[in-house]
């Protein structure tokens, strides 16, 4: 099982890494996100290996079939993030299906009308504009977005944030 994990963790974000760059979708919805006047982080940056992970979340859920923050496999967000090297502070990480980090939305085929999804959701808003102090802290920034025509959702849309890596 680990090993199976260790390959689905390396074919996705290899998978990723010839798109590392963010699309003008991704930037779009992460611009809204750190533009918006209610938003209580003091910044928002960009990080690469976030993103990576959430377009790869992106990606296996039209895939695989589902919707859902933790994957078939019982993985939740926080586990996939560490497992790029990325440091999330020690009480991030147990179970394996944890997610302080993300925040999923379908459907929609623009950053516009996903922004305002999440906005209508107020456990969404509460993370990706900090509304809480525990997200206060989470400062880097990942948006993927996968576009799978014949899928479940067929538009899938993953924001991911984390405090800076390595701190406590």
């Amino acid at each position: 099982m680990k090993l199976l994990l260790i390959l689905l963790t390396s074919v996705l974000l290899s998978a990723c890494s010839s798109t590392s760059v963010q699309s003008s979708q991704e930037r779009e919805l992460a611009s809204f996100f750190r533009n918006d006047p209610k938003q209580q982080r003091s910044e928002m940056i960009y990080d690469r290996r976030i993103a990576q992970v959430a377009r790869a979340k992106a990606n296996d859920m039209a895939q695989r079939g589902y919707f859902a923050h933790v994957d078939p496999d019982g993985n939740g967000a926080n586990f996939l993030i560490s497992k790029t090297g990325y440091r999330l502070p020690a009480n991030y990480l147990p179970p394996r299906s944890a997610n302080y980090v993300e925040s999923l939305a379908g459907g929609h085929d623009t950053a516009e009308e996903t922004y305002r999804q999440f906005l209508t959701s107020a456990s969404h808003r509460r993370h990706l504009l900090a509304e809480h102090p525990v997200y206060t802290a989470q400062t880097r920034i990942g948006v993927g977005y996968a576009n799978v025509p014949g899928s479940k959702v067929v538009h899938y849309w993953v924001v991911m944030t984390a405090p800076p890596s390595g701190t406590k």
